[in-house]
Protein backbone atom coordinates (compact mmCIF):
# COMPACT_ATOMS: atom_id res chain seq x y z
CA UNK A 1 0.00 0.00 0.00
CA UNK A 2 1.13 3.56 -0.89
CA UNK A 3 -0.36 7.02 -0.01
CA UNK A 4 -0.49 9.75 -2.26
CA UNK A 5 -2.18 12.66 -3.14
CA UNK A 6 -3.98 13.00 -6.23
CA UNK A 7 -3.92 15.92 -8.80
CA UNK A 8 -6.69 18.80 -8.26
CA UNK A 9 -8.24 20.89 -10.86
CA UNK A 10 -11.13 23.36 -9.47
CA UNK A 11 -11.61 24.92 -6.85
CA UNK A 12 -12.00 22.32 -3.31
CA UNK A 13 -14.17 23.28 -0.66
CA UNK A 14 -13.41 25.60 2.50
CA UNK A 15 -11.42 23.92 5.23
CA UNK A 16 -13.56 22.12 7.46
CA UNK A 17 -14.28 18.98 9.82
CA UNK A 18 -17.41 16.77 10.30
CA UNK A 19 -18.70 16.61 6.95
CA UNK A 20 -19.74 14.09 5.10
CA UNK A 21 -18.04 12.33 1.95
CA UNK A 22 -20.05 9.50 -0.12
CA UNK A 23 -19.23 8.12 -2.87
CA UNK A 24 -22.04 8.48 -6.07
CA UNK A 25 -21.58 6.80 -9.71
CA UNK A 26 -18.15 4.72 -9.20
CA UNK A 27 -16.11 7.71 -9.71
CA UNK A 28 -17.57 10.72 -8.07
CA UNK A 29 -17.31 11.63 -4.56
CA UNK A 30 -19.78 14.47 -2.88
CA UNK A 31 -18.87 16.62 0.29
CA UNK A 32 -21.88 17.80 2.35
CA UNK A 33 -21.77 20.49 5.48
CA UNK A 34 -19.23 20.06 7.97
CA UNK A 35 -18.19 23.11 9.83
CA UNK A 36 -15.16 25.60 11.38
CA UNK A 37 -14.59 26.81 15.14
CA UNK A 38 -16.98 29.54 14.45
CA UNK A 39 -19.26 28.54 11.36
CA UNK A 40 -21.13 25.27 9.66
CA UNK A 41 -22.05 24.99 5.95
CA UNK A 42 -24.62 23.40 3.83
CA UNK A 43 -22.77 23.54 0.48
CA UNK A 44 -22.29 21.07 -1.54
CA UNK A 45 -18.81 19.78 -3.40
CA UNK A 46 -18.46 16.71 -6.39
CA UNK A 47 -14.96 15.53 -7.19
CA UNK A 48 -14.85 13.72 -10.20
CA UNK A 49 -12.04 11.28 -9.81
CA UNK A 50 -11.70 9.90 -13.35
CA UNK A 51 -10.72 13.98 -14.08
CA UNK A 52 -9.27 15.38 -10.40
CA UNK A 53 -11.62 18.04 -10.57
CA UNK A 54 -13.98 20.12 -8.07
CA UNK A 55 -17.07 21.42 -8.78
CA UNK A 56 -20.09 22.88 -7.43
CA UNK A 57 -23.57 21.21 -8.13
CA UNK A 58 -26.72 23.32 -7.72
CA UNK A 59 -29.31 21.76 -5.78
CA UNK A 60 -32.94 23.57 -4.85
CA UNK A 61 -35.78 22.21 -3.07
CA UNK A 62 -35.57 22.75 0.87
CA UNK A 63 -32.36 22.26 1.63
CA UNK A 64 -31.24 21.08 4.84
CA UNK A 65 -29.90 24.04 7.42
CA UNK A 66 -26.34 24.17 7.80
CA UNK A 67 -24.51 21.12 10.04
CA UNK A 68 -21.59 19.11 11.26
CA UNK A 69 -21.03 15.79 12.63
CA UNK A 70 -23.95 14.26 10.46
CA UNK A 71 -24.08 10.92 9.07
CA UNK A 72 -24.06 10.35 5.38
CA UNK A 73 -25.24 6.69 3.35
CA UNK A 74 -25.55 5.54 -0.42
CA UNK A 75 -28.86 3.71 -1.57
CA UNK A 76 -28.55 3.16 -5.13
CA UNK A 77 -28.75 6.52 -6.56
CA UNK A 78 -29.93 8.65 -3.41
CA UNK A 79 -27.83 9.80 -0.76
CA UNK A 80 -29.20 9.64 2.70
CA UNK A 81 -28.00 12.23 5.11
CA UNK A 82 -29.16 12.32 9.08
CA UNK A 83 -28.83 14.40 12.44
CA UNK A 84 -25.66 15.99 12.87
CA UNK A 85 -25.72 19.97 14.65
CA UNK A 86 -25.02 23.53 14.17
CA UNK A 87 -23.08 26.15 15.52
CA UNK A 88 -25.19 26.80 18.20
CA UNK A 89 -24.75 22.91 19.44
CA UNK A 90 -28.33 22.48 18.70
CA UNK A 91 -28.52 18.55 17.51
CA UNK A 92 -30.85 17.01 15.14
CA UNK A 93 -32.99 14.02 14.17
CA UNK A 94 -34.21 15.20 11.04
CA UNK A 95 -33.48 13.10 7.68
CA UNK A 96 -33.14 14.04 4.31
CA UNK A 97 -32.51 12.66 1.06
CA UNK A 98 -30.77 13.68 -2.33
CA UNK A 99 -31.32 12.01 -5.13
CA UNK A 100 -28.07 12.14 -7.27
CA UNK A 101 -29.27 10.10 -10.64
CA UNK A 102 -28.15 13.62 -12.22
CA UNK A 103 -24.62 13.30 -11.43
CA UNK A 104 -23.72 11.95 -14.68
CA UNK A 105 -20.72 13.46 -16.90
CA UNK A 106 -23.39 16.61 -17.36
CA UNK A 107 -22.06 17.40 -13.81
CA UNK A 108 -19.41 19.06 -15.80
CA UNK A 109 -21.71 22.07 -17.17
CA UNK A 110 -23.33 22.43 -13.93
CA UNK A 111 -26.85 21.17 -14.61
CA UNK A 112 -29.88 22.03 -11.83
CA UNK A 113 -30.46 18.91 -9.41
CA UNK A 114 -32.96 17.28 -8.16
CA UNK A 115 -34.43 18.66 -4.74
CA UNK A 116 -33.15 17.93 -1.55
CA UNK A 117 -36.04 16.95 0.25
CA UNK A 118 -37.82 15.72 3.10
CA UNK A 119 -37.80 11.63 3.41
CA UNK A 120 -39.21 11.55 -0.43
CA UNK A 121 -41.29 8.96 -2.20
CA UNK A 122 -38.38 6.84 -4.56
CA UNK A 123 -38.75 6.29 -7.85
CA UNK A 124 -36.09 3.96 -9.10
CA UNK A 125 -37.64 4.03 -13.02
CA UNK A 126 -35.00 5.37 -15.47
CA UNK A 127 -36.20 7.82 -17.96
CA UNK A 128 -34.96 7.11 -21.60
CA UNK A 129 -32.23 9.89 -22.47
CA UNK A 130 -33.87 12.83 -24.77
CA UNK A 131 -31.65 14.03 -27.70
CA UNK A 132 -30.69 17.65 -25.63
CA UNK A 133 -29.61 15.62 -22.85
CA UNK A 134 -27.41 13.36 -25.20
CA UNK A 135 -25.97 16.98 -26.70
CA UNK A 136 -25.18 17.95 -23.24
CA UNK A 137 -23.38 15.06 -22.83
CA UNK A 138 -21.36 15.16 -25.46
CA UNK A 139 -20.45 18.83 -24.87
CA UNK A 140 -19.79 17.48 -21.47
CA UNK A 141 -17.18 15.10 -22.76
CA UNK A 142 -15.79 17.96 -25.10
CA UNK A 143 -15.41 19.92 -21.76
CA UNK A 144 -13.90 17.05 -20.01
CA UNK A 145 -10.87 16.31 -22.90
CA UNK A 146 -10.19 20.37 -22.94
CA UNK A 147 -9.51 19.83 -19.08
CA UNK A 148 -7.71 17.08 -19.58
CA UNK A 149 -5.47 18.69 -22.02
CA UNK A 150 -5.40 21.59 -19.77
CA UNK A 151 -3.72 19.59 -16.97
CA UNK A 152 -1.29 18.06 -19.51
CA UNK A 153 -0.40 21.69 -20.48
CA UNK A 154 0.31 23.01 -17.04
CA UNK A 155 1.93 19.92 -16.23
CA UNK A 156 4.19 20.13 -19.92
CA UNK A 157 4.60 23.99 -18.65
CA UNK A 158 6.06 22.81 -15.15
CA UNK A 159 8.30 20.48 -16.61
CA UNK A 160 9.57 23.08 -19.14
CA UNK A 161 9.98 25.78 -16.46
CA UNK A 162 12.51 23.44 -14.55
CA UNK A 163 14.43 23.02 -17.78
CA UNK A 164 14.78 26.74 -18.14
CA UNK A 165 16.02 27.39 -14.46
CA UNK A 166 18.19 24.25 -15.13
CA UNK A 167 19.69 24.82 -18.61
CA UNK A 168 20.23 28.45 -16.84
CA UNK A 169 21.72 27.18 -13.70
CA UNK A 170 24.34 25.12 -16.11
CA UNK A 171 25.22 28.19 -18.21
CA UNK A 172 26.19 29.91 -14.60
CA UNK A 173 28.44 26.96 -13.67
CA UNK A 174 29.51 26.97 -17.66
CA UNK A 175 31.05 30.49 -17.22
CA UNK A 176 32.51 29.96 -13.81
CA UNK A 177 33.91 27.34 -14.62
CA UNK A 178 35.70 29.08 -17.57
CA UNK A 179 36.78 31.75 -15.35
CA UNK A 180 38.72 28.94 -13.07
CA UNK A 181 40.56 28.00 -15.99
CA UNK A 182 41.16 31.63 -17.50
CA UNK A 183 42.80 32.12 -13.98
CA UNK A 184 44.64 29.18 -13.96
CA UNK A 185 46.13 30.12 -17.43
CA UNK A 186 46.91 33.65 -16.01
CA UNK A 187 48.48 32.17 -13.53
CA UNK A 188 50.46 29.71 -15.87
CA UNK A 189 51.82 32.56 -17.97
CA UNK A 190 52.67 34.69 -15.45
CA UNK A 191 54.93 31.79 -14.39
CA UNK A 192 56.16 31.71 -17.57
CA UNK A 193 57.12 35.28 -17.58
CA UNK A 194 58.78 35.15 -14.54
CA UNK A 195 61.08 31.73 -15.31
CA UNK A 196 61.95 33.74 -19.10
CA UNK A 197 63.28 36.84 -16.60
CA UNK A 198 65.17 34.80 -14.72
CA UNK A 199 67.12 32.65 -17.30
CA UNK A 200 67.75 36.11 -19.09
CA UNK A 201 69.02 37.57 -15.82
CA UNK A 202 71.50 34.38 -14.92
CA UNK A 203 72.50 34.33 -18.98
CA UNK A 204 73.26 37.76 -18.49
CA UNK A 205 75.64 37.57 -15.29
CA UNK A 206 77.09 34.55 -16.57
CA UNK A 207 78.17 36.84 -19.62
CA UNK A 208 79.25 39.56 -17.19
CA UNK A 209 81.39 36.85 -15.72
CA UNK A 210 82.75 35.67 -19.04
CA UNK A 211 83.55 38.68 -19.65
CA UNK A 212 85.43 39.43 -16.66
CA UNK A 213 87.60 36.99 -16.77
CA UNK A 214 88.68 37.03 -19.62
CA UNK A 215 90.16 40.04 -19.19
CA UNK A 216 91.94 38.55 -16.13
CA UNK A 217 95.34 37.00 -16.70
CA UNK A 218 94.73 33.44 -15.39
CA UNK A 219 95.41 30.95 -18.48
CA UNK A 220 93.88 28.07 -16.95
CA UNK A 221 90.79 29.35 -16.19
CA UNK A 222 90.45 31.13 -19.74
CA UNK A 223 90.92 27.24 -21.10
CA UNK A 224 88.58 25.94 -18.85
CA UNK A 225 86.23 28.35 -19.75
CA UNK A 226 86.93 28.14 -23.50
CA UNK A 227 86.06 24.20 -22.83
CA UNK A 228 82.43 25.15 -21.78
Amino acid sequence: MEWSQPPIVGTPPRPRIGHTMCAVHHDKLLVFGGGSYDKVFDDLHLYDTSTYSWFRPSDNGTVPIPRAGHSCSAVGSRLYFFGGANIDGDVFNDLHTLDASFMHVSELLNPPSPAISKESHLDEKQSAVTPSEALMMLETLEICVKRIHETIKIASDGLTQRDVQFRSRFKQLNYILQELEEHHRQEVVSMQDQISTIEHLVVEDLNLLIDFIKGGNDKDLKERLHSL
